[in-house]
C-alpha cells in the first residue's frame, strides 16, 4: 500500500468516527486548522519526520547533524507557508541509536535554533527514546492564520491558472548526485544544498494570503507530478502541464542532469504550487513583487474533472502526467 491510499484509508475511518468539533481542515490539506475560541484565527497544527537511511544518510558528502536540524523544521514550516499562515511554537522528539553521540545533538540543536530564529519559531520541547536502527526526529509544529486567510487544496475551479514561486528539481537532483557517490560534487553544490537546506516559501504563502485571490495552494514536497494529483483530488478537478513551461532548475543542466525529470518526478522542492484566475496575475505578480519576490511562474491550467491531469508537450502531443516520488510502497 502506498502513501497515498493508506492515508485515504485513515482519513476515511476519522471521518467515520465523526470525532471533528472544531476541525475545519484536516488529512486533506498541508497542516490541520482548528477553530479556536473567540479568536478570528485558526490553530494550524502539522508534523512531519526524518528518518535516517530514507531520508538522510550520515556518510553524504555536506551531510552535517546541524542541516539536518535545519531541515527538520523548515519542512514543517513549509506546511504552515502553504495555508498561509505563521508558525508560532514547536515540539521536538528524537529516537537515538546508540551510536550517536551527545556533540551530534548539539548541532543538531544548534541548525533547529537557526530555523526557529530565522523564521519566528519558539521550541517549547518535545520528547527522546531510544532507537536501535538509526536517528529519527519528529517535529510537531503550531501556527496561526486568519480565519480569512487561509488557503486550502480545495479551492481550485476549471479556467484557473497553475503556478509555482520557484524553479523545481533541485533537491532531487541533489539526492541523486549523492546516492551516487560522487566522488567531487562541488558540480552540484547548489543541487545538494537544497536537498539538505530547503528554505520554506514563508513569507511568499503570507503574501499570497494577503491578496484575497489564490483559490487552492499546497507546497511541493513530493514533486510537481505527485503532488498536483493531489491538489486536483481535493479539488474534484483536471489539470493541463506545459511541458515546455514546467521551471527546471538550472543548475541541473549545469551539473548534466535531465532537470525536466527532476522537476516533474522529484520532491523536496518545497516551492508552494497554486492556482488563481487569469485575470488576477497581475495583481498576484504585484503582491509578489512588492513583498521582494519573483513573479509566479505559470505552468499550466485547471481542467474539468472527467479531462483528467495531462501533460502538454510543445509538438502537439499529450500524455498522462507520470507518477511522482513515492515514500513507501508495497504489494499489499
Amino acid at each position: 500500500m502506498g502513501e497515498k491510499k493508506l492515508i485515504e484509508r485513515l482519513r476515511q475511518r476519522l471521518t467515520e468516527a465523526g470525532l471533528r468539533a472544531g476541525v475545519v481542515a484536516d488529512m486533506g490539506d498541508d497542516t490541520a486548522a482548528l477553530q479556536q475560541p473567540n479568536s478570528d484565527k485558526l490553530l494550524l497544527f502539522t508534523c512531519d519526520m526524518l528518518v535516517e537511511d530514507i531520508h538522510f544518510r550520515r556518510q553524504w558528502p555536506g551531510f552535517t547533524w546541524e542541516k539536518l536540524g535545519w531541515k527538520a523544521l523548515a519542512i514543517n514550516i513549509s506546511d504552515i507557508a502553504a495555508m498561509g499562515g505563521r508558525p508560532t511554537y514547536a515540539l521536538i522528539s528524537l529516537a537515538l541509536s546508540g551510536n550517536t553521540e551527545v556533540d551530534c545533538i548539539d548541532q543538531l540543536y544548534s541548525g533547529l535554533l537557526r530555523c526557529a530564529q530565522e523564521y519566528g519559531v519558539i521550541i517549547i520541547g518535545g520528547d527522546s527514546v531510544g532507537s536501535e536502527q538509526g536517528v529519527v526526529i519528529d517535529v510537531s509544529l503550531l501556527g496561526e492564520v486568519e480565519k480569512d486567510r487561509l488557503i486550502r487544496r480545495s479551492g481550485a475551479r476549471p479556467g484557473e491558472l497553475i503556478a509555482v514561486t520557484g524553479p523545481l528539481g533541485a533537491a532531487a537532483a541533489g539526492l541523486h548526485i549523492l546516492e551516487q557517490g560522487d566522488p567531487s560534487p562541488e558540480k552540484g553544490e547548489e543541487l545538494i544544498a537544497a536537498l539538505l537546506e530547503p528554505k520554506p516559501r514563508l513569507a511568499e504563502g503570507q503574501a499570497l494570503a494577503a491578496t484575497n485571490l489564490v483559490t487552492a495552494m499546497m507546497d511541493l514536497s513530493d514533486g510537481l507530478a505527485d503532488d498536483l494529483p493531489r491538489l486536483c483530488q481535493e479539488s474534484k478537478v483536471g489539470a493541463k502541464i506545459l511541458a515546455d513551461e514546467i521551471p527546471a532548475h538550472p543548475a541541473c543542466q549545469e551539473a548534466g542532469l535531465d532537470g525536466l525529470e527532476y522537476a516533474l518526478r522529484g520532491g523536496e522542492d518545497y516551492e508552494l504550487l497554486f492556482t488563481f484566475a487569469g485575470d488576477n496575475l497581475s495583481a498576484i505578480t504585484s503582491a509578489l513583487e512588492k513583498a521582494g519576490f519573483s513573479p509566479p511562474l505559470v505552468v499550466g491550467e485547471i481542467l474539468r474533472p472527467e479531462d483528467g491531469i495531462q501533460v502538454h508537450r510543445p509538438d502537439g502531443s499529450t500524455s498522462p502526467l507520470p507518477e511522482g516520488f513515492k515514500h513507501f510502497q508495497s504489494t499489499a
